[in-house]
Parts: C-alpha cells; sequence; structure tokens
C-alpha cells in the first residue's frame, strides 16, 4: 500500500493579508520624501561616528537601487567613504532591497564616487616664502598699530574692572 500524499499547501486568495509587514520601498518622488526619508528613517538607525558623519550628507536620489548622497566636500565625502557599507546596510534595511551608495560632493555636476583629478578643488597655495616683505604686502612694519598691552595677571584685571577698589591681605 502506498503511502498517501501529503495536502497540498493552501493557496492564499486577495483578501489574505500578508503573513509579515514588507518594507515599504523608497518614494520615488520629490524631494521632501527623500529628505524624510534620510533624516527621518535612515539618520536614526545609524551609530555614533558613522551618523555624526552622515548628518549633514542630503540624499539627492534614490533610483535603480543607488543612492546618491551629496557631502560638502571632498575631504568629508573621502570620510564618508570609510563608512558606506553601514550606510548602505542601513538604507537596505528601510528600503527593503539591495542599495549601493554613491557619494558626489555637492554642487559638482553628478561626477563618479572617484576622487577628482584636480577638479572641483581650490587651487593650490603658493609656496611659503621667507621674504618678509612677500608676507607684509608691501606694508611698512612701522604703519601697523600697535596691539594693546595684555593685563599682568587676574588681580590687574579686576582692579581694571572696578576702578577704586582696593586689595586686602589677610
Amino acid at each position: 500500500m502506498a503511502p498517501s500524499p501529503a495536502p497540498p499547501d493552501p493557496v492564499p486568495t486577495v483578501a489574505d493579508p500578508p503573513a509579515s509587514p514588507s518594507p515599504t520601498p523608497a518614494p520615488a518622488a520629490g524631494a521632501t520624501d527623500l529628505a524624510g526619508l534620510w533624516g527621518d528613517r535612515v539618520l536614526p538607525t545609524l551609530s555614533g561616528l558613522t551618523k555624526a558623519m552622515y548628518q549633514s550628507a542630503e540624499l539627492a536620489s534614490l533610483e535603480g537601487g543607488v543612492a546618491v548622497l551629496r557631502v560638502e566636500n571632498d575631504h568629508h565625502r573621502s570620510n564618508c567613504e570609510r563608512k558606506r557599507g553601514d550606510v548602505e546596510a542601513a538604507l537596505a534595511e528601510v528600503v527593503g532591497s539591495p542599495v549601493t551608495v554613491r557619494l558626489e560632493v555637492d554642487g559638482d555636476g553628478g561626477s563618479s564616487p572617484a576622487p577628482p583629478s584636480g577638479g572641483g578643488r581650490a587651487p593650490a597655495a603658493a609656496p611659503v616664502s621667507d621674504d618678509p616683505d612677500e608676507h607684509l604686502a608691501g606694508y611698512d612694519v612701522h604703519d601697523l598699530a600697535d596691539a594693546p598691552d595684555a593685563p599682568l595677571g587676574g588681580i590687574a584685571a579686576l582692579t581694571e574692572a572696578f576702578p577704586g577698589s582696593e586689595i586686602i591681605e589677610e
């Protein structure tokens, strides 16, 4: 005698609620939705240094599993690179699917995550020289105003602040 087959799994109908709530996908629309997603749902889940580093970042877009975060400058971008994995994990948790973070310097027109080669940076400072005329930019030292004398100590500062006061030694 053959064993009886197992009963088929019940097929869920449209009216059946899902067994567990699925994460809501990130909104694809407006900047306020992205700002809310970033500020209200992602940043609070970050911890310590990661949260501090990404606090001033702006979520510019979230499309096709790629989140574009804008930061203030190239130095900040390179620091944020160190904690990018933590942010990708937090975004993936909120969105419900894997997310890759691409960091951009604000105002650079959508550059790649690689650091720009000289572009977008301030020109390098001129080398420092020991020539006093160069440091003074043509000014004569004798034409400069003298700085006021510094007080000699705490008691001198008090007697200057309270004229007519007397110091009583005990």
